[in-house]
């Protein structure tokens, strides 16, 4: 029973799935809850990084100290936002 509730899971809600095990679905952490898929190249995850960075500078220069640390999952490609239910 809990195989199948998994399963459900990982079929409705993939980006959850992903969150939960980012190896799992192919992404490679670059720094600690940043996860970029495997086929991105050094340039695009130095560049990931660098906005990750900057939209953080930039939320705690407006809102404050940042509560919150979600864990971000980047696709290199479409195919990847899809399998994520991305599009839909």
């Amino acid at each position: 029973m809990l195989a199948l509730g998994i399963t459900g899971i990982v079929y409705a809600l993939p980006s959850s799935a992903a969150a939960v095990c980012p190896a799992c679905y192919g992404f490679q952490e670059v720094r600690p809850d940043v996860y970029v898929q495997k086929q991105a190249s050094e340039d695009e995850r130095a560049a990931i990084v660098i906005t990750i960075e900057d939209a953080r500078s930039e939320l705690t220069k407006f809102w404050g100290p940042l509560e919150a640390k979600p864990r971000i999952l980047v696709c290199a490609d479409d195919d990847c936002f899809r399998r994520l239910g991305g599009g839909k």
